[in-house]
């Protein structure tokens, strides 16, 4: 199975792309009242099925925290940026 990262900006995000679609399963646990909202969003005809809420749940995740990364590694290269600026300022202000 291979896998890769591409940068798509007229997202805004970094998506994942698969080259494979093959689904993965893993075992959770969590708590009562949580799959209890889940088996509501799937009564109330939202959902088919509590893997369908869960692969939602999990991709909108991803989503909002590369979003996140996104903004931690804008943050860093402005701090750069700035750093390089003063360097560059320092030898000529009088001290």
């Amino acid at each position: 199975m291979q896998q890769a990262f591409k940068w798509y900006p007229s997202d805004v995000y970094l998506m994942y792309v698969r080259r494979d679609m093959e689904n993965h399963r893993i075992t959770i646990r969590i708590p009562q009242y949580d799959l209890h909202s889940i088996d509501l969003f799937i009564r109330a005809g939202d959902f088919s099925s509590r893997s369908e809420v869960i692969r939602r749940a999990v991709n909108e995740f991803v989503k909002a925290y590369a979003d996140q990364v996104i903004e931690k590694v804008d943050k860093a290269r402005k701090m750069q940026d700035l750093e390089f600026a003063v360097e560059t300022m320092e030898p000529y202000v009088q001290k």
